[in-house]
């Protein structure tokens, strides 16, 4: 009986790096997708309101990040491909 391989070809939380964190606002998405995958990074408040989506192209990439206008504090970021979530964490605004 043979057995199958088969390759994951969903990124993991491995793939994915926000920096820096702390930040005043300014920040980098570092992230690799496999091919043919397109990528979100959603922004929530500590209630769960969305503060802000970003569309994530296909392919590695890293998309720098501008939300001056957040007010200092702990907010958490989500990061999906193709629905998929790979990596929620907090993100720490401080100006």
């Amino acid at each position: 009986m043979a057995q199958e391989q088969t390759t994951n070809s969903i990124a993991t939380s491995q793939n994915v790096s926000l920096y820096p964190n702390p930040n005043d606002g300014n920040m980098t998405l570092a992230y690799t997708l496999p091919d043919e995958q397109q990528g979100q990074l959603v922004i929530y408040d500590v209630m769960g309101n969305v503060v802000d989506k970003e569309i994530l192209p296909v392919g590695s990439q890293q998309k720098n990040i501008i939300l001056t206008g957040l007010a200092s504090g702990i907010y958490y970021y989500q990061v999906s491909f193709n629905n998929i979530v790979v990596k929620t964490d907090k993100l720490i605004i401080a100006k």
